[in-house]
């Protein structure tokens, strides 16, 4: 049986690459970014954007869920570190979830946006903040 958490997690990067690939823009899933985070790990992205017109960087996008009592809440000061400290790109954080601990997290993220980290939202808002970026360079397919 699938732990539950995990399937809200992989269900919240389905749904970003699916917004991703509307705005005709290729998605990769799970991909190393060729950076190592502070404990020496290899990083990986949720998913990542190659450089294109509307994100000439490239972007990494992580997806961070909790519907309950968990432990993805508590992943996101580190992963703030890994970005501010450790990538190569720039990247955002996407939120979801009703844990009363994930949303005070992604609330205290969004304070601290900068830098590498362009910006922390929750699924709706992401989607539209994606779509109005991909708008400025249509017809894209990488």
């Amino acid at each position: 049986m699938p732990n539950p958490a995990n399937t809200s997690g992989n269900d919240l990067e389905a749904r970003v690459r699916e917004v991703i690939r509307q705005c005709k823009i290729r998605p990769y899933k799970h991909h190393r970014i060729g950076t190592f985070g502070v404990f020496g790990e290899e990083m990986e992205s949720d998913v990542l954007i190659s450089s294109n017109k509307a994100f000439p960087l490239g972007l990494i996008i992580q997806c961070k869920a909790q519907n309950s009592v968990g432990s993805a809440h508590l992943k996101l000061y580190y992963l703030h570190d890994s970005i501010k400290h450790h990538y190569p790109r720039p990247a955002v954080i996407v939120c979801d979830g009703t844990s009363k601990e994930i949303k005070a997290a992604c609330d205290w993220l969004k304070q601290h946006v900068g830098g590498m980290l362009w910006g922390v939202f929750w699924f709706d808002e992401f989607a539209e903040w994606f779509a109005k970026k991909a708008e400025e360079c249509p017809d894209e397919w990488e």
